[in-house]
């Protein structure tokens, strides 16, 4: 086989594996360890997706030990200098984000997680919109405004997020029962 066709196999195997991961996919342990083998040249070259499963799979001790300050390194290798938005890895700003708010891998800041989940949630991660939801419902790290809320919801709603769906329907029926007890106030 040439070198491109080999290329081509190893791009389209570590593709193949890397949706089964990335989708969350029930496989077995042994095909972590053969995903690692295969991702790991490529997110070494550069590529960002690789990079992003990298992180993953050293989060969740997929094929590695668990790994936090890798998963890190491998996530904001994915996320930095706007690769993120350019190539649809958001997940790896939002990822970034709660290893932030958690403190794994890293110091625990709520500034760099409230940062990170801000970015990913404007680059579209509808997972991140919802997070950005809870924020403002809550004040969690922001000032409470039930309408940024509503906002970050519908966004995370339309892309199918079923929680952020769940979460705009009670703030909406808060808002009208709300309004029914003004009206009958008045």
């Amino acid at each position: 086989m040439s070198v491109p066709g080999l290329m081509l196999c190893v791009l389209w195997a570590a593709g193949a594996i890397a949706g089964d991961l990335k989708h969350g996919a029930a496989i077995e342990a042994g095909a972590y360890a053969k995903a690692f083998a295969l991702v790991r040249p490529l997110a070494v070259g550069g590529n960002a997706q690789a990079e992003y499963l990298m992180g993953r799979m050293y989060a969740q001790g997929q094929g590695v030990p668990e790994d936090d300050y890798r998963a890190y390194a491998w996530y904001r290798k994915a996320a930095d200098a706007g690769v993120a938005a350019a190539r649809g890895f958001a997940r790896a700003e939002l990822d970034l984000g709660n290893m932030y708010a958690l403190g794994q891998g890293v110091k625990r800041d709520e500034a760099q997680a409230l940062s990170w989940a801000r970015k990913a949630a404007g680059h579209g991660d509808m997972h991140a919109q919802d997070q950005m939801g809870d924020r403002y419902a809550d004040g969690n790290g922001v000032p409470k405004d039930k309408g940024k809320a509503v906002a970050w919801y519908r966004k995370a709603a339309a892309q199918g997020d079923r929680y952020a769906a769940d979460a705009l329907q009670k703030l909406e029926e808060g808002a009208n029962e709300a309004h029914r007890n003004e009206d009958n106030e008045r």
